[in-house]
């Protein structure tokens, strides 16, 4: 135990680790206080959107759809929400500068004609969203189609009818099935967007903190004297690894509790059961709510670092000294996601990030079986991680210093 608190210590008292940690802490915080347009969030707004939100809260079902059609109804139609003549009359002249006919322009609807003012209000925002999730089961069922068209088209024989079948069974579940709720839920949503930058903040801290743990030890020419002490060779090892790996399961904690703590002191959590698609960037084939599917989320991430930390032990044994581990391991670790457009769901940065992997349908068919990427991931990574930190242990066991 002595060794393993002495192998954190000396990686964590590090100047570069304690500038490393601040700088994450920085990012993370201005990701939180700051808006999509980099302006610092506006409290009353939030508190406003809140009450707003609180009043269309529940289950969407045809009465809760009626009440939202009927709300918004109100708005558009209230005389005192539309703009006036001249504004009117500069509007009509936009649109016949631009080609439109009379007949078009005054068969437009009245929200065509609100006024910015009404636009841009919480209330009016709030509502057209509501609308928008009124869609949430008919979306579910159109998918189930599109995805089932999809698989047959592009996979012939069995193949393409076994996924075409299982995605086309776990959106009709949520079309049939899952109850999707409706509420503030903008926590979340920050909570999900800190995601995106995981990889060039804590995976990069992970990179900083683990890269010395071997390859100090070559370009300080300790090994004989490490290997010859009372802890003996696999002793050290064994303490090496553990002391990464708690350096990472801390590491993990750490970053969520404070994360959430502060997205719900500033944003709050309420939400917790609301839906997480969005139809347009998310389709999540799950029946999760926007709460279990961040707890899924960060286990990813979790997955995610050891992974990193796996990756950096093991080139930590096959450099000579911590900065060549540290390039190499930031190359092999991030430089593949900025190379690739499209998603890959096994490059590790990807892995770290997490919530991609939940944002679709992805299976493989596999001896007669379709396995969700959702499943096969976790395995994969457990296994890989595995088997590169025993390649590590033994790498660096069969190392002598050089003379």
């Amino acid at each position: 135990m002595d060794i393993i608190l002495y192998e954190i210590k000396k990686l964590v008292r590090r100047p570069i680790t304690i500038i490393a940690f601040l700088i994450v802490c920085c990012v993370f915080l201005m990701n939180i206080v700051l808006d999509e347009n980099g302006e610092i969030v506006d409290i009353q707004a939030i508190e406003a959107e809140k009450v707003e939100k609180a009043n269309y809260t529940g289950a969407i079902n045809e009465e809760w759809t009626n009440e939202i059609q009927v709300r918004l109804s109100q708005v558009i139609n209230n005389p005192n929400n539309w703009m006036s003549k001249e504004e009117r009359k500069e509007f009509t002249n936009s649109y016949l500068e631009r080609g439109y006919t009379d007949e078009y322009i005054q068969n437009l609807p009245n929200n065509a004609f609100l006024t910015s003012q009404t636009l841009n209000s919480i209330q009016y925002r709030s509502l057209v969203e509501a609308e928008s999730a009124a869609t949430f089961y008919e979306n579910a069922k159109q998918v189930a189609v599109q995805k089932g068209d999809f698989y047959r088209k592009t996979f012939e024989g069995n193949k393409g009818e076994a996924l075409a079948s299982r995605a086309e069974e776990m959106y009709h579940d949520l079309g049939d099935q899952y109850v999707a709720n409706f509420g503030y839920n903008k926590g979340w949503i920050k909570l999900f967007s800190i995601q995106n930058r995981m990889p060039y903040t804590i995976g990069m801290f992970l990179i900083i903190v683990l890269t010395p743990i071997f390859s100090e030890e070559y370009s300080h020419k300790t090994l004989s004297s490490l290997f010859t002490s009372k802890y003996g060779k696999k002793r050290l090892i064994r303490s090496k690894i553990i002391a990464a790996l708690v350096i990472t399961t801390g590491t993990w904690l750490i970053t969520h509790i404070v994360n959430i703590s502060l997205v719900a002191l500033i944003y709050g959590l309420e939400g917790y059961g609301t839906f997480v698609q969005d139809w347009v960037f998310d389709f999540s084939p799950f029946l999760w709510t926007m709460g279990s599917t961040y707890i899924a989320v960060i286990l990813m991430n979790l997955l995610g670092m050891y992974f990193f930390a796996s990756v950096a032990l093991y080139v930590s044994t096959k450099t000579k000294n911590p900065f060549t581990t540290l390039v190499v391991s930031a190359l092999m670790l991030l430089f593949p996601t900025l190379i690739f457009n499209q998603f890959i769901p096994f490059l590790p940065a990807n892995i770290l990030i997490g919530q991609h992997h939940f944002r679709n349908f992805m299976g493989y068919y596999i001896l007669g079986n379709v396995v969700l990427m959702q499943q096969l991931i976790p395995i994969l990574v457990i296994l890989f991680s595995m088997v590169l930190i025993y390649r590590a242990s033994k790498s660096f066991y069969k190392k002598q210093v050089e003379n």
